[in-house]
């Protein structure tokens, strides 16, 4: 393909209180073409649905759910536009705000933009994603009291507004030609995936809060034209991705596995555990945890935690994947050892005994979650060791929250994670992972090569 330098566009959002907001963005045409014209991505893409089945153990066929084009979403996909030489392009949007500093007084909010037509193994590699654009931010000093409510909506709007003009084009496109060596290949282009954390979701869907009932874009239409917001944590707003007939924005906005278990459910399950011990053995039994983990030996590739615990709200998720690895052992046996004297040797193995347990559940289901393929069945499995793992953790803790217990992404993991792969394959394909170091590549260095002054124009034009 023959690309031209890609320049961005500067766009006018929204004005509030006398303050213009821009959006920083490449036509998302140019972003993907630049994409394919790496040789060797456009030679490895998949452009046909290509379900995978085996038979099982017991001569059953079961399908298998690996790569995205395995799905039910790209089977869907493919019959909205027929068969023969029309093929799906299949767009991944990854939404994340970054710090600039380590005083975290100054942040970005980059899109970046993957294809599914790229296998798991290749789109993990940096080169298979691009910067799409760089998203405004509402100046905290106009979050007065008196109009939080107002402001709050400015956010929202503000969102919305710059994902409706990044992904226009989308909506307006009747098939995109994409040149290859020897062949054209006609492609209808699909928003298929939305990676980020929760406050991402949250403004990409327009909720607050998880909800059981079921949540489509026909729905919720019905659901805001009868006043019936609050029943489904929905804001009272037009969602901009309605317009798109092939998408649900609700189930679109998958669990990502970084933000939700790594960053989320067992940072809450280490920080519960460190309380249950200090509850039935007081300090001494903080202390013995710490203890145990600094006296933990040195292994390649393990990182050791000297000093305990005591800057855990600042650990990477990197930090606590190697925390999953060394903690069942940190904690068996701790209560039976430094107990109360006031709780028998019977009561404190069966506390011991239950502790442990939810460790070893967490890492049974956290193991199985980095799998690259899933039959039917096993996703059957896994979402029975998801359950026990919840259940174990709300039975366990819910004593000592000061919480009912009601996390998102504990919702999300239990209900949710299951059709997100028999829809988009496996977890490894939408995981945040990788996405996390394009941050350094495309905001941080360029932010370090900046006056600071305007800083969101200059990161542009370096990268």
């Amino acid at each position: 393909m023959d690309i031209k330098h890609l320049l961005y566009l500067k766009t006018k959002i929204l004005k509030y209180e006398d303050e213009e907001y821009f959006l920083y963005h490449r036509p998302i045409f140019e972003a993907i073409k630049e994409l394919l014209s790496n040789i060797d991505i456009i030679n490895h893409c998949q452009w046909n649905c290509s379900p995978d089945y085996i038979t099982n153990e017991n001569g059953h066929r079961e399908r298998v759910y690996g790569e995205q084009w395995s799905g039910m979403w790209w089977e869907n996909a493919q019959k909205s536009i027929g068969t023969g030489l029309k093929k799906v392009l299949s767009i991944i949007l990854y939404s994340d705000a970054t710090t600039l500093d380590h005083f975290g007084k100054s942040s970005e909010h980059p899109v970046y933009l993957s294809l599914g037509n790229i296998p798991n193994w290749r789109r993990n590699k940096r080169d298979a994603k691009v910067l799409l654009g760089i998203l405004p931010k509402l100046k905290p000093l106009h979050n007065r009291k008196e109009n939080k409510s107002e402001f709050a909506s400015a956010k929202r709007m503000l969102y919305q507004y710059c994902f409706d003009i990044m992904t226009k084009p989308i909506y307006e496109c009747d098939g995109l030609d994409i040149k290859t060596d020897n062949q054209i290949i006609w492609a209808f282009p699909f928003l298929s995936e939305f990676i980020g954390d929760l406050p991402e979701d949250a403004s990409l869907t327009l909720t607050y809060s998880s909800s059981r009932k079921l949540r489509t874009p026909n729905n919720m239409q019905v659901v805001i034209n009868n006043n019936l917001c609050h029943e489904y944590s929905i804001h009272p707003m037009r969602n901009i991705f309605w317009k798109f007939p092939e998408l649900n924005i609700y189930s679109a906005a998958v669990p990502d596995r970084m933000h939700h278990c790594d960053l989320g459910l067992f940072n809450y399950q280490v920080n519960f555990a460190r309380n249950y011990i200090q509850l039935y053995c007081e300090k001494d039994g903080i202390d013995e945890f710490d203890k145990r983990l600094a006296k933990i030996p040195r292994f390649p590739e393990l990182k050791i935690f000297k000093s305990g615990l005591g800057n855990i709200a600042h650990f990477t998720a990197a930090e606590f994947r190697n925390m999953m690895k060394q903690l069942v052992f940190v904690i068996d046996g701790l209560i039976v050892a430094k107990r109360k004297s006031n709780l028998s040797l019977f009561q404190a193995k069966q506390h011991d005994s239950k502790l442990v347990d939810l460790f070893v559940s967490w890492n049974r289901i956290y193991i199985f979650s980095r799998k690259d393929t899933f039959t039917d069945s096993e996703l059957d499995n896994f979402q029975k060791m998801i359950i026990d793992w919840a259940n174990k953790f709300i039975n366990l803790f819910t004593p000592i929250a000061d919480t009912e217990m009601k996390y998102p992404k504990l919702h999300n993991w239990q209900h949710h994670i299951i059709d997100a792969i028999r829809n988009y394959g496996a977890i490894n394909g939408f995981t945040t992972e990788t996405y996390e170091s394009l941050h350094k590549f495309y905001i941080k260095a360029p932010y370090r090569m900046s006056n600071r002054r305007d800083a969101t124009s200059q990161i542009i034009n370096l990268v």
